[in-house]
């Protein structure tokens, strides 16, 4: 994004609505993306794409949509959110494609509608190039290892050139968009706003999201509960336990596919296609495993 004109300092150069609005949890997210108009899917395409599971192609692990929410989500540090929740994670047509300076020209800041304000921090002159931190701070070297393992791009600012420091002032610039965010123009209606239509779907979504996400809590509330009263008895493996059918077999996955995932296709109405309900799958097994795991180390091991 290049500015087209001199933009004066504080000039809030955009204000633009999510292109998905469907909560926090993938099933949400995947059934917004199912329903969006042509131009807005067609926006979410050609976004930018990076699969961080770590797996050869033919075996990736996540959906088209969780390799473009890696690299193009706002993810803002948790100490600018202190007492702030208007950021939870979405992506942008516009700002989504803004590129990265360790020392940019812009700063952002959210609003309750999860709509992002990108704002001038200094004067910018016509023809220069727009740009944000993404939240890397600190000695050039550190800055370069953070972003190589983050977004898989190596920094040609002049920050990185000139190998200088970066003092952390993500905190001031974003406490400062959000003061003139609150009150300079603050019912703008942001570029990509919902329609009313849409905005109906995405609250459906929204509370049919949350209804998966309560099934899926109360069935990893059950498997801890099962796992400690286990421990309790003295069981020191899963493997010495009925749950172990198979060495190659997943116990922790198989009592998601057999609960969880059930539920989850009995409640399919937004059309989740197997591969991505399969994939849920796989992460929230991952994620209860590693929890688990982390309680009680030798009792999980391997397969568990």
């Amino acid at each position: 994004m290049f500015a087209t004109q001199a933009i004066p300092k504080e000039t809030e150069i955009l204000r633009e609505a999510p292109l998905i609005l469907g909560g926090p949890t993938w099933p949400g997210r995947e059934a917004v993306y199912n329903k969006l108009s042509r131009r807005k899917k067609a926006a979410v395409d050609s976004l930018s794409s990076l699969c961080i599971c770590g797996k050869e192609p033919v075996l990736c692990l996540e959906t088209p949509l969780m390799k473009r929410w890696a690299v193009n989500s706002f993810e803002m540090n948790l100490l600018f959110q202190f007492g702030d929740t208007a950021n939870n994670n979405y992506i942008y047509d516009k700002a989504s494609r803004i590129n990265h300076a360790c020392k940019p020209n812009c700063s952002r800041a959210f609003n309750s509608e999860h709509s992002i304000s990108i704002r001038a921090m200094r004067d910018i002159k016509k023809g220069e190039e727009i740009t944000h931190n993404y939240g890397v701070y600190g000695t050039a070297s550190f800055r370069a290892a953070n972003i190589a393992e983050r977004w898989k791009f190596a920094c040609t600012c002049n920050a990185c050139i000139k190998g200088e420091f970066v003092p952390e002032t993500g905190y001031q610039e974003y406490q400062h968009n959000k003061r003139l965010l609150c009150f300079q123009f603050p019912h703008l209606i942001p570029l990509g706003a919902e329609t009313a239509e849409e905005a109906a779907i995405s609250q459906d979504i929204i509370e049919w999201a949350g209804m998966i996400e309560s099934n899926i809590l109360e069935a990893e509330a059950y498997w801890y509960a099962h796992t400690d009263e286990m421990v309790s008895r003295g069981i020191t493996r899963l493997r010495f336990t009925r749950e172990w059918t198979d060495i190659y077999e997943s116990p922790t996955r198989n009592f998601l596919i057999n609960g969880h995932e059930r539920f989850l296709r009995e409640k399919n109405k937004f059309n989740l296609s197997d591969n991505v309900i399969e994939l849920y799958i796989w992460r929230a097994a991952k994620a209860l495993r590693a929890e688990v795991d982390r309680c009680h180390p030798m009792f999980m091991r391997k397969h568990s």
